[in-house]
This record gives structure tokens, sequence and C-alpha cells, in this order.
């Protein structure tokens, strides 16, 4: 089996699971597993809900996804001014993470809500998750496994 790294400046108007589905699933390869840490964990399991049959994903493996992040930035404080959303973050300075609107107008458009992106999945995921993570709650990941009926 080969691997292939493709790093590649894209638009920042493209998503990224739109930019995987159009260049890196096109790779000639007969399996794919995607792997995705946090906010990437998000990428990779609206990816896969997106598959076509063809792109030859055949399980997930989902490190702290971010679920949950739609309905919690769909109550975030907003400023104003730059139209900024801003999460509570303990892992920043001034313990607020800005977060642009098309973030949520991207998780909005593309199966943004857990319910339809965990409807959309009919493959193996592995998820872990730490109790004491204080970026992702890990209620929003077990809410995230209970609607995939496992």
């Amino acid at each position: 089996m080969r691997s292939i790294t493709l790093t590649v400046a894209t638009s920042p108007r493209l998503s990224a699971s739109t930019f995987i589905i159009r260049h890196v699933l096109k790779r000639p390869c007969s399996q794919v597993v995607l792997v995705g840490y946090s906010l990437g964990g998000l990428v990779a399991a609206h990816v896969a809900a997106r598959r076509n049959p063809l792109s030859h994903i055949c399980a997930l493996v989902l490190l702290a996804p971010s679920f949950g992040l739609a309905q919690r930035l769909q109550q975030a404080e907003v400023d104003a001014t730059t139209g900024v959303l801003y999460l509570p973050s303990d892992y920043v300075p001034g313990g607020r993470l800005g977060v642009a609107q098309n973030l949520l107008h991207d998780l909005e458009q593309n199966h943004g809500l857990d319910a339809t992106v965990a409807q959309a999945l009919h493959l193996p995921i592995f998820i872990a998750h730490g109790e004491d993570d204080d970026t992702v709650a890990i209620e929003d990941v077990v809410a995230f496994h209970d609607l995939l009926g496992a």
C-alpha cells in the first residue's frame, strides 16, 4: 500500500471537506481511512457523510472530534463590528477563541447538524475522547455516538 501526502494552499472560501472530496479522494487507491483530530474529526465525518461510493473511504478514526460545534457557534458572542464569533477557551490569550462566521455557514450548508451527519454514515467508526477535555465537550461526542445507533 502506498501513501500520498498532499500539501496545497487553498482558497479561504473553499471548505476543507470540499477540498478533500474534490482533490484528495480522486487519487488512485484501494481503501481510505480518514483520521481527524478536533475540528479535523468533524471535517472527516462531514467528508465521509458526503462521500461518493467510488471514493474508497472504508473507515473513520475520530480523535476528540468537535461535534456540537455548529450549536455552540449559533450561541456564540458576536462582535458587532467584525462579525467574528467568540467561544470561551482556556487555550488562547483573553480566554476567547475567535471564529469566522463562514465556518458556521459552511457547517450549516454542508450537513452541519450532527444528526444529519450521523444518519449518513454507514461505515466503521472509531471515536476516542478524553473525559477531561476542556475544549470539546465529551457530552457532544457521546450524543453523536448515540445518534449513530451503535
